[in-house]
């Protein structure tokens, strides 16, 4: 058997390079399934208008403008995984006098973090064959931020979901996830922005501090001075 203090070494080399284990989704709902979903806003039997504030959708919270939370097949457009997705242009800019309008909802939600830890955020964003707008979407994880813009009719991925993501170093206790968009909405013009799919995922924890590592060395060290002493 190695003796105890020479494993102290190969013990904190292990805790510095060792990446943390792969991790669940960290996010609730991230898929939008969850949820009474009714449906029928405006004569659509496949979509459900949810204005700021809401919380029908367990986990998220609906913030800035309304959205639109529509069902799989909602004028031909698949959600990207299980049986519903997100519109985040709404129904304001289809000539309905619902709110405001050239305006894009969002969606929000806190989860708990490490100070220091480093996650990635990945969802789908959508666009389909007959949007009129040019919109991005815009993804928000405490203090990091960034956009996409993502194409209009007839380009070449219309009509699909496409895979997007980023990584953020968590500050504090709790970090909030924000979808959102900007950009042209072309009001009247059949604007759409689509959201599906959410997920967080731990990458790394952070290192510790060296005075956090002088405690783990002093509570190793006492623990091999008591293993030598039983041994004599």
């Amino acid at each position: 058997m190695k003796p105890i203090a020479l494993l102290l070494p190969l013990a904190l080399t292990a805790a510095l390079v060792t990446p943390a284990p792969a991790q669940a989704n960290l996010l609730t709902n991230g898929s939008f399934d969850a949820g009474t979903f009714t449906g029928g806003s405006f004569g659509f039997p496949l979509a459900q208008q949810l204005f700021p504030g809401s919380t029908t959708m367990p986990g998220w919270t609906v913030v800035g403008a309304e959205i639109a939370w529509f069902q799989s097949g909602q004028a031909g457009i698949p959600s990207q995984n299980g049986s519903y997705a997100l519109d985040l242009t709404g129904f304001c800019d289809l000539g309905l006098a619902c709110g405001a309008q050239n305006v894009f909802g969002a969606v929000t939600q806190t989860l708990p973090t490490v100070a220091g830890a480093t996650y990635r955020l990945n969802f789908y964003a959508g666009t389909y064959a007959f949007n009129a707008s040019t919109p991005s979407i815009v993804a928000t994880a405490g203090s990091t931020s960034q956009s996409w813009a993502l194409p209009g009719a007839g380009a070449p991925t219309s009509g699909s979901w496409q895979l997007l993501g980023l990584d953020f170093v968590a500050t504090g206790a709790a970090t909030a996830i924000t979808f959102g968009g900007s950009g042209n909405r072309n009001n009247g013009a059949l604007p759409y922005l689509g959201l599906d799919n959410v997920s967080v995922t731990l990458v790394s924890l952070p290192i510790p501090e060296p005075g956090t590592w002088a405690l783990m060395l002093a509570g190793l060290a006492a623990t091999a001075a008591v293993a030598r002493r039983r041994s004599a």
